[in-house]
């Protein structure tokens, strides 16, 4: 056989031995993927064993949906997969497209469940979150935190909480005066307050279309004492404070309240009481008013406990001076006899016929406010 003769044969993969006298025997080889050569039924070969990169094992060019996912690439690259779990589901962990589902894919995952990592309620493919779909893939809804001003005009506002009592409700409205929903989030002094709110705009009710505290209202709003639905001055509620302390007796003076109460108690504890409705112990200006004092609770002896009685007034005899804690001036005193006592005692007590005696300030008496 001819040197060239031999050499066809080889190539097209016969063994070929050769002797002396040009005899040859030859054997045929079977075709193997991975031996090196490109046969029939075998795409390429690269000379690697080399499992993912652009040709597989079996000698078949790498693509998208074959199982075998790339290693040879980097993103951006021609042929880059990012994952290949080789089947035709465009709604699990890798699309067709061998991309990893994510969030703005424009693909909604249906593999996951909700609360499991990755779960998709919907997926636009875009990053606005005034649409329906957020860019989290969560299906907008009022109180996600988002205002959707687009597909949902009715909400206002959306603080994505599930309050309903601050300035926006749990139907993603602006909180007003008239809804019904009474604000809890604001103190008096701040803009938005309510007081009350009834659902209306009445002023006929309770609560006024205000929302505001309203004295006269008959309700006993956020820094009144009462509310008797009316404003007359000579009565136990003027302008919804208490004219007088509880259980006590009130009478008027020179268009001065005047509360009597029977109530034994140091002369600390009574200007206490006393400046709890806004007045001090009583001060006397004049004769005529020692003498009104005298005869009111000479008329309502029964409701003191008895005829002769110790009333603390408002005045103290100390530094700097014989004064009343009201501040008014004193120009009249009334002293008893052998008063005021030269141990020089600070408070002064009215007594049953009318005389002043200056005694201990821990002494118990009952008490006068004007």
């Amino acid at each position: 056989m001819s040197s060239s003769k031999m050499l066809m044969a080889c190539l097209f993969g016969v063994l070929c031995v050769s002797a002396c006298n040009e005899q040859v025997v030859v054997r045929e080889t079977e075709a193997t993927c991975g031996n090196g050569s490109i046969e029939a039924g075998e795409a390429l070969y690269d000379g690697n064993e080399l499992n993912p990169d652009g040709c597989t094992l079996a000698c078949t060019v790498a693509a998208c949906g074959d199982g075998t996912t790339r290693a040879d690439l980097v993103a951006g690259d021609d042929g880059f997969e990012g994952c290949d779990d080789g089947n035709e589901n465009d709604n699990d962990g890798c699309t067709n497209a061998c991309s990893i589902a994510l969030c703005g894919d424009g693909i909604v995952r249906g593999d996951v469940s909700e609360g499991e990592l990755g779960f998709e309620a919907c997926d636009d493919g875009n990053d606005i979150d005034s649409d329906r779909c957020l860019s989290n893939c969560q299906r907008a809804r009022c109180g996600d935190g988002v205002i959707q001003n687009t597909y949902r005009p009715e909400e206002e506002c959306d603080d994505g909480n599930e309050i309903t009592t601050d300035a926006c409700t749990n139907q993603c409205r602006e909180a007003v005066c008239g809804d019904g929903i009474l604000r809890t989030d604001l103190s008096q002094e701040d803009e938005g307050y309510e007081a009350c709110d009834d659902g209306n705009t009445r002023n006929d009710d309770e609560c006024p279309e205000s929302c505001q505290p309203t004295c006269g209202n008959g309700v006993i709003d956020e820094g009144e004492d009462c509310d008797d639905r009316n404003e007359i001055p000579d009565n136990e509620c003027n302008d919804c404070r208490l004219a007088c302390p509880i259980n006590t007796l009130l009478r008027f003076y020179n268009g001065d309240q005047v509360c009597f109460t029977a109530e034994l108690m140091t002369w600390f504890d009574g200007q206490t009481l006393c400046q709890s409705v806004d007045k001090h112990l009583v001060y006397i200006e004049s004769e005529s008013a020692n003498q009104w004092l005298v005869d009111s609770v000479r008329a309502h002896p029964i409701r003191y406990g008895g005829e002769s009685l110790q009333w603390w007034t408002g005045a103290r005899d100390d530094a700097p001076g014989l004064r009343w804690v009201s501040g008014h001036p004193m120009e009249y005193t009334n002293w008893g006899g052998g008063q005021p006592n030269p141990n020089a005692q600070p408070c002064v007590m009215l007594g049953d016929g009318g005389a002043w005696a200056d005694v201990h300030c821990s002494y118990e008496a009952s008490v006068i406010c004007r």
